[in-house]
């Protein structure tokens, strides 16, 4: 068993690259102002990455056995570059169709796509579920405790709790848009979903 681990090392490697490049995206992309919220409840978030290895495990296995081929490019010859570089283009790689199948004399489109479509949405939609449900927690923490604040004092206290290098323009704009809204929830909701819930909880120190 370790020396089966041993040799295919650089697989294990390219897999573990697959899932820190998927996981990292999800958490730093558009979840970047409230990944904490996910890192409490990853379930999801491990689960996308855990496919994403799979999916660099199959592609070098399909390419160390032949199934595949890169041109006149060696891959015994260089067992960690191709591994190292697949378990980076593993994401780019499972979005596209790299075979086509004959049906009724037409080519029909198939390959790792046909799979990543329905897998790829699964896990976002239940990683923004979760994203959404513990936010929504959050905020109403957070109204809960602003319960006797009148509306005027939460909109003075949000624009105290902006950043302080944002635009003065692109400030006022916000604050607009949350002086719009009519009730403690509504307002965080805004604030929240604009700048994270770490600065909104920032107005829990303000009271």
């Amino acid at each position: 068993m370790i020396q089966f681990l041993i040799n295919n090392l650089h697989i294990i490697i390219s897999a573990l690259i697959a899932f820190l490049l998927s996981s990292i995206e999800v958490l730093f992309g558009k979840y970047k102002l409230n990944h904490g919220l996910l890192l409490k409840k990853p379930r999801y978030v491990i689960y996308n990455g855990l496919y994403y290895a799979a999916m660099a495990i199959l592609i070098n296995v399909l390419i160390f056995i032949g199934e595949i081929k890169l041109n006149d490019f060696d891959v015994t010859q260089n067992l960690w570059k191709t591994s190292i570089i697949l378990g980076i283009v593993t994401k780019s790689i499972a979005r596209i169709n790299l075979f086509s199948i004959k049906l009724d004399g037409k080519d029909i489109p198939f390959g790792f796509k046909l799979f990543n479509d329905f897998f790829e949405d699964f896990f976002l939609k239940k990683i923004s579920d979760d994203a959404d449900n513990m936010l929504l927690k959050e905020i109403k923490s957070t109204e809960k405790k602003l319960k006797s604040k009148t509306l005027n004092w939460i909109d003075r206290t949000i624009s105290q709790c902006m950043p302080s290098n944002m635009a003065q323009i692109k400030k006022e704009s916000y604050l607009a848009d949350i002086k719009t809204q009519t009730t403690t929830f509504d307002k965080l909701n805004v604030f929240a979903n604009k700048f994270g819930v770490n600065r909104m909880k920032q107005i829990e120190n303000l009271i």
